[in-house]
């Protein structure tokens, strides 16, 4: 019983990695822009141009910024079930977003694309939230914690499936 169910479990990873990498994949273009935003805004406000007092101010986005967005919203990435996760794990501020963000492997991805969701979804009638996703690191955190788990579980799978064999990046 315990060879089937490690190899259910390797069957399970790899199904795992196969449906996050093909979201992940495109959205990797983005890991650069993040790095250099890090503790910096993505956005200016619109009135800083000498309106008056009375008028309305807004956020004008990065047009960077928005290509991501719109892209993880073509991916199967988001959910909007994502205050579950936060209930649940206590999230209450950006580090316990960050810790839970670190803490996660491959089968926890479901907490990471809830903070993910958090971010892209509230951003869209929150006008700060996307450029605290920007400034605090918190897209860059996701992006690269998911990075390094379909890493990891790509080469143990591959080095399985190869009998043992190094895996060697191509």
């Amino acid at each position: 019983m315990g060879t089937d169910t490690s190899r259910s479990d390797r069957v399970y990873m790899a199904a795992l990695v196969e449906r996050y990498k093909v979201d992940l994949q495109p959205l990797l273009k983005y890991v650069r822009y993040f790095e250099s935003k890090a503790g910096v805004g993505a956005a200016s406000t619109y009135g800083d141009q000498g309106i008056s007092r009375n008028s309305l101010m807004f956020p004008v986005y990065d047009g960077t910024l928005l290509s991501f967005i719109r892209d993880v919203k073509e991916t199967s990435l988001l959910d909007r079930n994502y205050p579950y996760v936060y209930s649940k794990k206590f999230l209450k501020t950006v580090e316990d977003e960050k810790e839970l963000i670190e803490n996660s492997d491959l089968k926890d991805m479901e907490n990471i694309t809830a903070i993910l969701s958090r971010y892209v979804l509230e951003g869209s009638y929150k006008a700060v939230v996307w450029t605290e996703g920007v400034r605090n690191g918190i897209f860059l955190a996701v992006l690269m914690k998911m990075k390094k788990n379909l890493d990891y579980w790509s080469r143990t799978l591959a080095i399985e499936k190869n009998g043992g064999f190094p895996y060697e990046e191509t």
